[in-house]
C-alpha cells in the first residue's frame, strides 16, 4: 500500500532570523542556506537525496525500519513563486506506512529554527485513524439513538415528538424534517427521524435538560446555588433515570468530549493517534453505560424510575416557587426598610 502527505510551506520573510547585513534574504539565499526543507528530514532519517538542484523538483528516498519490516519513503519537494509544497510517501504495509508517515510529520512540525508556517494540506494519518473510528463511532451514535426513543416514547408515548416540552426541539426538528403531506403524514415523519435529525449538541441538551437554566423561574434564584444544583439534578434525565444504577458524575462531560471528537471523524478533519485512543476509550466506557440503560429502560420497574423523576419535577418547581416567593419577599422587605 502506499499512503502520502502533504504539506505547504510559508516563508516568513518579515523576520529578524532571515535578514543578513540589514536587508532581508531572497528565496534562493534561504534556500541555499537553510536548504528548507528536504535536507533536514533527509539527513534526520537517512534518506538519500536523489536531485538537490533548485531549479527541478527535488527529491529524496531510502527506507525506514518500522516493526521489524522495512517502509519505502519517497520525499519530493516542488517550488512555486508563492508557495513550497512536500509530498512524503510511505509504501509498505498500511499499518507500518502510518507509523512511518508519523515519525515524520512529527519531526516536519518541530520547530527546526526556520522560519516558516507549516501546513498539513492532506492527511494520510488522520483518513487513516478516522477510518478505524467511525464504525465505532456509528454504534454508538445509534445506541444513543435507541436510548433516547426509548426514553421519550416511555415518558410521553406515540405523540413524543409534541409532548416534550423542549421548544427548540419541536423548532430544529421542523426546520430540519421538511415533511410533506396532511397534518398526520408529517406527523408521522417527524416521529419517525426526530432524534436522526439532531446533532450531538441537540441530544445532549435534551437528555441532561439544559433547557432548565433558560427557564425564567430558576433564572430568578442563580444566586442560591444549592437550590440551584437541586433543580438542575431534578431536571436531568440521565440523572433521575439511571444514575443510581449506573452512577458516573463525569457521564455528561465524557458524553461532551465524544461530541467534539465525533466531529473530526465526521468532517475529515485532523484527528491523530492520541485522539483516536482517547475516542475510543469514552466510547467503550460509555457504549456500557449506554447499553446498561437501555436494558433499564426495557424492564418492568422503569414505572418506579418515572414516577420518581415526576415527584422530582414537582419537587422542583415547589422549591423554586419558593425560592422565588423568598427572593420576592425580601426585596420588598428591603424596599421599606431602606426609605
Amino acid at each position: 500500500m502506499k499512503l502520502k502527505n502533504s504539506y505547504i510551506y510559508i516563508l516568513q520573510q518579515n523576520s529578524t532570523k532571515l535578514q543578513e547585513n540589514r536587508h532581508f534574504l531572497t528565496r534562493e539565499e534561504i534556500l541555499n542556506i537553510n536548504d528548507l526543507p528536504l535536507k533536514p528530514i533527509a539527513e534526520h532519517f537517512k534518506l538519500n537525496i536523489i536531485n538537490n538542484n533548485y531549479s527541478e523538483k527535488r527529491q529524496a528516498s531510502g527506507k525506514l525500519k518500522i516493526n521489524s519490516s522495512t517502509v519505502s519513503i519517497f520525499i519530493e519537494l516542488t517550488e512555486t513563486k508563492k508557495a513550497i509544497y512536500l509530498s512524503v510517501s510511505a509504501e509498505g504495509a498500511e499499518s507500518n506506512c502510518i507509523e512511518a508517515l508519523e515519525k515524520i510529520h512529527d519531526y516536519i512540525n518541530e520547530d527546526l529554527g526556520y522560519n516558516r508556517i507549516t501546513i498539513t494540506s492532506f492527511d494520510s494519518i488522520s483518513n487513516y485513524y478516522c477510518k478505524k473510528a467511525y464504525p465505532l463511532l456509528s454504534n454508538f451514535d445509534r445506541k444513543l439513538r435507541l436510548l433516547m426513543l426509548n426514553i421519550f416514547t416511555y415518558i410521553y408515548g406515540e405523540n413524543y415528538f409534541e409532548q416534550i416540552p423542549d421548544k427548540d426541539f419541536k423548532i430544529n426538528i421542523k426546520e430540519i424534517i421538511q415533511a410533506k403531506g396532511n397534518k398526520t403524514k408529517k406527523s408521522t415523519e417527524r416521529l419517525k427521524l426526530a432524534f436522526y435529525s439532531l446533532d450531538y449538541s441537540k441530544i445532549i441538551k435534551l437528555l441532561f435538560n439544559i433547557e432548565l437554566n433558560e427557564n425564567p423561574i430558576t433564572t430568578q434564584i442563580e444566586t442560591n446555588t444549592q437550590s440551584t444544583q437541586s433543580c438542575a439534578e431534578s431536571n436531568n434525565y440521565w440523572h433521575i433515570l439511571f444514575s443510581k444504577k449506573i452512577p458516573d458524575v463525569e457521564f455528561k462531560n465524557k458524553i461532551t468530549k465524544i461530541s467534539k471528537l465525533r466531529n473530526s471523524i465526521a468532517h475529515s478533519k485532523l484527528f491523530y493517534k492520541k485522539d483516536y485512543e482517547h475516542f475510543i476509550t469514552l466510547v467503550n466506557d460509555l457504549s456500557n453505560k449506554i447499553e446498561q440503560a437501555i436494558e433499564i429502560t426495557q424492564e418492568d420497574d422503569f414505572n418506579k424510575l418515572y414516577q420518581e423523576m415526576k415527584n422530582s419535577e414537582r419537587k422542583m418547581f415547589e422549591l423554586a416557587e419558593k425560592n422565588v416567593s423568598t427572593l420576592i419577599s425580601n426585596s420588598i422587605l428591603k424596599y421599606f426598610t431602606t426609605k
